[in-house]
């Protein structure tokens, strides 16, 4: 054999080889789409291979990008095709492909689709609300063992009695269960929390609570009782917000004995007035007024109400707030435990409520609070 029929061998050996050879591998999917498609193969009539489907990123879904490079050989025009990818949130972006250009460098792969709508990484997921047979379990597990001492059964003890119907009882474990439907979905969340016993006593203050998990203790002032009736004020609806303020604390998780965070203790009332103002029991003379400072400073009133603005314009936020502040876990609660509940930090809910018109003053429209 001379050498020019060997060269000759040889070259259409080679040409075979490309031309019945396995297409290139993808490329790797970028962040942004789909990874490359196939390469064409050279010689002959090959076609450009399938673009990679599209990978889904972070925000959402994204389309598949540039398809199949070019291949080495000389072929024909070939189509390819990029296929979106399925991401959390967004649609899939399609991928055409279209016709490579046939030459020497095989066909060139088809462009992916467009990127499909990112998803609000930051919008928490849906509450659901409780079902009747999870209600009644909710509403058994909020109805405590109570016990009245009448210590003053004078003419300021009688406007207890009478302000409550009669039925200390009923009244009480009443509120028990508004409390806990406002800070729990389900009796397996509910603090344990057994027994009240409630003192009615004359004495100069207001109100008081003692105990923790198990039995509780909460007194109320005849004397304020009788300054109340005095200003011609409904001394139920005080004896009402006093208990949901006091009930509050006796359900709500309060980070024991982990707690470290300096503005425990206002938060902690804070909440507890946030109840009862969400409840339509706000204290007498109680508005969203006082928006100085930052938020871990307010306590009772003015902060309550920033409780109520958070709760109407981000529903459950009491609920999951409370949630974030379970004790015995080993860890301090921290502010930024609470940034999942809206995506934004807690700092930053303050800011929005301080700039918020519709929740200062009189004005309520964007800070409801519900009937008594």
């Amino acid at each position: 054999m001379n050498k020019s029929m060997l060269r000759a061998l040889v070259l259409g050996l080679v040409t075979v080889s490309f031309a019945c050879g396995e297409p290139a591998a993808p490329s790797a999917p970028s962040a942004a789409g789909g990874g490359a498609g196939n390469a064409g193969g050279s010689g002959g009539s090959s076609k450009g291979g399938s673009g990679g489907s599209g990978k889904a990123g972070s925000g959402g879904v994204t389309g598949g990008v540039t398809g199949g490079g070019a291949g080495p050989g000389t072929g024909g025009a070939g189509p390819s095709t990029g296929s979106g990818g399925v991401g959390a949130g967004g649609a899939a972006g399609a991928g055409s492909g279209g016709a490579g250009a046939g030459g020497a460098g095989g066909n060139a792969g088809g462009t992916g689709g467009a990127a499909g709508a990112p998803a609000d990484s930051a919008a928490p997921s849906e509450v659901q609300p409780p079902n009747s047979a999870e209600l009644a379990a909710l509403d058994k597990a909020c109805t405590p063992i109570f016990t009245l001492k009448l210590e003053d059964k004078g003419p300021k003890g009688a406007l207890f009695t009478e302000a409550v119907g009669g039925n200390a009882e009923a009244f009480v474990q009443d509120i028990g269960r508004k409390v806990c439907r406002v800070l729990y979905r389900k009796a397996s969340e509910v603090r344990a929390a057994n027994s009240i016993e409630l003192t009615i006593k004359d004495y100069d203050g207001v109100a008081g609570k003692w105990g923790d998990v198990g039995e509780i203790g909460v007194e109320i002032s005849t004397r304020h009782l009788d300054n109340i009736k005095r200003e011609g004020k409904d001394v139920r609806a005080e004896i009402a917000g006093i208990l949901h303020h006091e009930m509050t604390h006796m359900y709500q998780h309060d980070d024991k004995p982990e707690a470290t965070f300096p503005g425990m203790a206002a938060m902690y009332e804070s909440v507890a007035d946030g109840v009862r103002i969400r409840n339509g029991l706000a204290p007498s003379g109680c508005a969203p007024t006082n928006k100085s400072g930052v938020w871990s400073s307010h306590s009772y009133c003015s902060g309550g109400w920033f409780w109520v603005w958070a709760e109407t314009n981000h529903p459950d936020f009491l609920y999951r707030l409370n949630a974030t502040m379970k004790g015995k876990d080993g860890k301090p609660w921290a502010p930024a435990d609470a940034t999942s509940i809206t995506g934004k930090t807690i700092d930053a809910l303050w800011n929005d409520y301080k700039a918020a018109a519709c929740c200062s003053g009189s004005q309520r429209s964007c800070c409801t609070v519900l009937a008594p």
